[in-house]
């Protein structure tokens, strides 16, 4: 597993590199097999240091993500959310929050923890609870049924 997470990202600052000698403005095209493989590898590298708890670096490659494919083909914007409330970087967040779907379940998820980060000893269970059903149920819940729906 480690060496699968150091390959990848190898891979990512390989691809980094290759995004600093272009113009910033440059944005890829997705349709190009090799482009499309080389996001997706930053991808990775970036839901390795998310996974590990190394925010600062998932982030800083999504943002790379970002930058270079505005279209987000990875779904990036995200966990580039859950990576500034973990990083507490609250102007970011609520820039980025207004990309995000509101009525998506991750999104009130994000909104939750950030609203838990500023403020530790609130009692966001209960708006959750009414707010947000179906996402408290699947919290809570000891067994996580997977269905087509």
């Amino acid at each position: 597993f480690e060496e699968a997470c150091q390959l990848h990202y190898e891979g990512a600052l390989l691809v980094a590199d290759l995004f600093e000698e272009e113009d910033a403005e440059t944005t890829v095209d997705w349709e190009d097999a090799y482009t499309a493989l080389a996001l997706t590898t930053v991808f990775t590298s970036a839901m390795d240091h998310f996974l590990i708890g190394d925010f600062e670096m998932a982030a800083a490659l999504l943002e790379l993500i970002l930058d270079r494919d505005p279209e987000d083909h990875l779904n990036a914007p995200e966990w580039l959310a859950f990576c500034y409330v973990a990083l507490e970087e609250w102007e970011l967040l609520e820039e980025l929050l207004e990309s995000l779907p509101a009525d998506a379940l991750s999104t009130r998820l994000i909104g939750y923890w950030a609203a838990y980060r500023q403020n530790p000893s609130a009692d966001i269970k209960v708006e959750i609870q009414q707010q947000a059903p179906v996402l408290y149920r699947e919290w809570t819940a000891d067994h996580h049924e997977e269905t087509p729906a």
